[in-house]
């Protein structure tokens, strides 16, 4: 039902304990002592959380006006870099990016580096800003899109949470 509701066959997808636990496991997949990881210094919490459990090194951006500066994160990417973080909108600012700027970007990180895209409030955005980032699937192999019904579908309790990926990421990822 979750590969209807985002028109992607069902080895795209990943489920979790809230997207919480998708964060964990792409850590997990992707981190270790020797790799680092690249946030905005205001991200979502759990980034860090998961990335010195692996025990690899965190690496933050300074915020640019309370968002990701996308701009700075190649510059601070590192040659163990294996995971960039990004939330859109952000956590706990308010703030998002755009469709053409976080396309953009994606598209400039090199394929070693694996993109996740938290969208766990992006039903939250207004219609005008808004953008279906599914799409991009097919063009991005590193990619990993999280989302979570436990915010706009009132099912906290629940910690019911997913991610898109390419099958391959999604096959690691679910074992």
């Amino acid at each position: 039902l979750i590969a209807d509701h985002e028109s992607v066959k069902p080895e795209n997808i990943i489920v979790g304990n809230g997207s919480n636990e998708i964060l964990e496991l792409a850590a997990r997949a992707f981190l270790n002592k020797d790799a680092s990881a690249v946030m905005s210094k205001h991200a979502f919490a759990v980034y860090k959380i998961v990335t010195k459990a692996c025990g690899s090194e965190i690496i933050e951006v300074p915020a640019k006006d309370w968002k990701h500066d996308l701009d700075g994160f190649p510059s601070a990417t590192k040659e163990n870099t294996r995971v960039c973080f990004i939330a859109n909108p952000n956590n706990p600012t308010g703030t998002w990016l755009d469709h053409a700027e976080l396309e953009t970007f994606i598209a400039s990180v090199p394929k070693h580096i694996v993109v996740v895209l938290d969208e766990a409030y992006c039903e939250y955005l207004q219609p005008e800003t808004a953008f279906d980032s599914m799409q991009w699937l097919a063009h991005f192999p590193n990619l990993i899109i999280t989302r979570t019904f436990s915010k706009a579908y009132g099912l906290a309790g629940l910690r019911v949470g997913y991610a898109v990926s390419q099958p391959a990421v999604a096959d690691l990822l679910n074992r």
